[in-house]
């Protein structure tokens, strides 16, 4: 099923249909994926190809059937890597591990990280659990933990919190 080029925001599990072998979803406007929307559709071996979309989150889960004949390609996006990609990091240093082997390939040979800026065109595949961090305080939170003039950012994989503040803060501390 060809369905490239279109103006398609997400992945809906309607697109299962019968003996289907190859999902074409390439050059669209999907921005976000989570494991939970292709699941419905990797219960049988298939190609699913996402490339060339805006896909800059992508939240994954490890998946409750067995989908190891299914692949779901995931180059050419703008990802985010930040704290959100810790999973599937951890799943692509570990594809050898047996629960791993019940997951979809995901193939992501040419998939660069868009930003932060430190880590802007390095290969998701190449990133560790430890490089990837988030704000603690996002433009949405109402409550702010951050000292006003410092950057306070989290690292799910070991729990740290780094705090960075400019000079005329330190001064105060």
């Amino acid at each position: 099923l060809n369905l490239a080029n279109n103006s398609i925001t997400s992945v809906f599990e309607d697109f299962t249909l019968g003996s289907l072998q190859s999902l074409n979803l390439s050059h669209n406007l999907i921005e976000i994926i989570n494991t939970s929307d292709l699941e419905t559709l990797v219960r049988k071996p298939i190609t699913i190809d996402l490339t060339y979309n805006r896909i800059e989150e992508i939240s994954y889960q490890s998946f409750s059937e067995q989908t190891p004949e299914a692949r779901v390609i995931l180059n050419h996006n703008p990802i985010t890597c930040d704290c959100r990609l810790v999973e599937l990091v951890k799943y692509l240093k570990n594809r050898n591990h047996p629960e791993a082997l019940n997951n979809p390939n995901f193939v992501t040979t040419d998939l660069v990280c868009s930003n932060p800026a430190h880590l802007t065109s390095k290969l998701v595949s190449s990133l560790e659990p430890l490089d990837l961090e988030c704000l603690l305080d996002g433009p949405l939170t109402t409550k702010k933990y951050c000292p006003s003039d410092c950057e306070c950012k989290t690292r799910p994989v070991d729990k740290l919190l780094r705090i960075s503040c400019n000079a005329s803060m330190n001064s105060e501390l």
